[in-house]
């Protein structure tokens, strides 16, 4: 009973704690590839702010997580909040 307990409360295996881990990000093509579009299409939504992103080094990233809770509360291509970039 209690090593259950002590796995439930490590997570993976990884050290993260479930619930902790990185979040993935998405480039242009990946996520372009996921929403059946094309890689302008997501560099124009870029561009327009109406899309979460965020820049890792010279490129824009797309944070899975956020995209997926946009999707399905149908909200991934309202415009974005100025200063949340």
């Amino acid at each position: 009973m209690i090593a259950n307990d002590m796995t439930a409360r490590q997570g993976d295996g990884s050290g993260n704690l479930p619930g902790t881990e990185e979040p993935e990000y998405l480039d242009a093509a990946r996520l372009a590839k996921k929403l059946s579009v094309s890689v302008k299409a997501i560099q124009k939504w870029t561009g327009q702010h109406r899309i979460p992103c965020t820049k890792v080094g010279y490129r824009w990233r797309y944070p899975s997580n956020e995209i997926n809770k946009r999707l399905l509360s149908g909200q991934l291509l309202s415009p974005m909040v100025k200063g949340r970039r």
